[in-house]
């Protein structure tokens, strides 16, 4: 099991970047790698890998597993904090991250990731979310907004617009994250 898990979160590296110029923003998509193994942080010897990761930008990732689940950081500050976060509330859910990161920048400076997340709970069926996770300078990194890929229309778009409008200047620790349900993706994708 620990290299199922580990083999999900470490992959090749890859950059691609596609740009929206009337916004401003563009989207970066990294591969997970180029990983060394670390110890987890105190509080998280419960995780049966812990890797860093180049990331884009000054940013790197950390992903961890458990048994059941992933874990992903961005930076140092605050870590702890957010390998507690998950998108995924139910006990018994099994977890994994996607390959693919895809990173919300305004010029070259990164302010957002966007990470799709896959569950299952027993035998239920396949569940994906996407995590919006604001990158903040001085206060870590921090879950902005969860949209349940499997049921929100569009919900790439409604990430990315999720990430722009929410993620780009907000301080971490100032409020919980926002399940975006179907009304509040139609405001985000109209940009309000």
């Amino acid at each position: 099991m620990v290299g199922r898990a580990f083999v999900s979160l470490a992959f090749s590296a890859g950059l691609i970047a596609l740009t929206a110029p009337a916004s401003g923003q563009e989207s970066v998509y990294t591969q997970i790698g180029d990983c060394s193994a670390r110890n987890a942080p105190n509080g998280f010897e419960f995780l049966i890998s812990f890797v860093a990761c180049e990331g884009y930008g000054e940013w790197t990732v950390y992903a961890g597993a458990t048994e059941q689940t992933a874990r992903l950081g961005f930076g140092e500050r605050n870590l702890p904090r957010q390998l507690e976060e998950t998108p995924i509330t139910s006990v018994g859910a099994f977890s994994t991250t996607a390959q693919t990161l895809e990173w919300r920048t305004r010029g070259r400076t990164p302010f957002a990731t966007i990470a799709r997340w896959t569950a299952r709970r027993g035998s239920a069926r396949l569940e994906e979310y996407l995590v919006v996770t604001a990158l903040d300078a001085r206060n870590g990194a921090c879950h902005v907004a969860y949209i349940d890929a499997t049921r929100i229309n569009e919900a790439n778009a409604v990430a990315r617009a999720a990430a722009d409008q929410m993620a780009e200047g907000f301080r971490c620790g100032s409020r919980a994250p926002q399940r975006i349900d179907a009304t509040q993706a139609r405001r985000l994708r109209r940009g309000r």
